[in-house]
């Protein structure tokens, strides 16, 4: 995926000349993990096609709130309990927000 943004330059204000506006590119999308429990969770995103960047570490996701991982194509969202006892995950697509409620019910949307 590569998403094309634009902005709007202004050279000066009151100028005469025509603004210019000039692609930005983002070739990077985002995975979105949202932990809706009110407890914190531990996620793992793989970087498969982002070797060279991020991090595929266990993060701890605080209650109630979302983090995001800058991927780009297929990537991998799991989850563990805390003493790495159990583990469910999703194989998910860049720009995909992964809601988790618990091991047993994990959604994408």
């Amino acid at each position: 995926m590569h998403v094309v943004l634009s902005a709007t330059y202004i050279k000066e204000a009151g100028s005469t000349e025509e603004c210019q506006t000039q692609p930005l590119s983002s070739p990077m999308g985002s995975i979105i993990v949202h932990n809706a429990t009110s407890a914190p969770i531990s996620a793992f995103v793989s970087k498969y096609t982002n070797e060279s960047k991020g991090s595929d570490d266990w993060f701890t996701v605080a209650a109630h709130s979302r983090e995001s991982w800058e991927r780009d194509g297929w990537e991998l969202v799991a989850f563990k309990n805390d003493d790495d006892t159990d583990r469910a995950g999703v194989y998910v697509r860049v720009d995909s927000t992964v809601t988790f409620y618990s091991l047993e019910r994990i959604v994408v949307s």
